[in-house]
């Protein structure tokens, strides 16, 4: 089941990261092209009424910062921009902080949280390390808003709808780590259009 969400996710992402590269596609019809395997994979499973668990939210939650941090380490050796490199090194510096965070939230769900990416993750990763130049930034950059826009949604909702006053209080703390970081993204990206 987890599985199954990273890979409806992170298939959107590398839908987008493609298309905003020059495919022949808009992210509009990658959406929807995605939507559409995601209804037919998941036409039958009964366990898609529960990808919204606490453990699986708390997994979701990790496994985006490890994407952003290894994403963003790809970006320090690969942008020419200074900006970008920045922006990467910003993000692997504060991910350092949520590490600790990220544990505690983990073991207050007692949610296990895997120690490397998920084959759908390093897909994307793979595939934005065969970019470079403006390609590679542009793409970093894409990846990023939708990955965090989606981490950040999850974390408010975590904070929310949960009554575990730590998972609550570690969720709250993620947001404010991840916000500032959404907005310089989104900054970056406004700058290279």
């Amino acid at each position: 089941m987890i599985y199954r969400i990273t890979y409806l996710f992170f298939t959107s992402i590398c839908l987008l990261i493609l298309s905003s590269c020059g495919g022949n596609q808009s992210a509009e019809e990658s959406t929807t092209e995605t939507e559409i395997i995601a209804t037919q994979e998941n036409a039958d499973d009964p366990l898609t009424e529960d990808a919204t668990s606490l453990q699986d939210r708390v997994l979701l939650a990790a496994m985006s910062f490890r994407m952003q941090n290894q994403l963003s380490r790809i970006a320090q050796r690969k942008a020419e921009s200074p900006t970008i490199k920045q922006l990467g090194q910003s993000i692997v510096d504060s991910n350092e902080q949520t590490l600790s965070m990220l544990t505690n939230l983990a073991e207050a769900t007692e949610t296990q949280v895997p120690e490397s990416l998920s084959p759908i993750q390093q897909k994307v990763i793979d595939s934005l390390d065969q970019l470079s130049g403006s390609e590679f930034e542009k793409a970093y950059l894409q990846a990023l808003v939708e990955d965090q826009r989606q981490n950040i949604d999850n974390l408010q909702s975590l904070n929310t709808e949960v009554d575990n006053p730590i998972v609550r209080d570690v969720s709250s703390g993620l947001v404010d780590i991840q916000e500032p970081q959404f907005e310089a993204v989104q900054e970056a990206q406004g700058e290279m259009m």
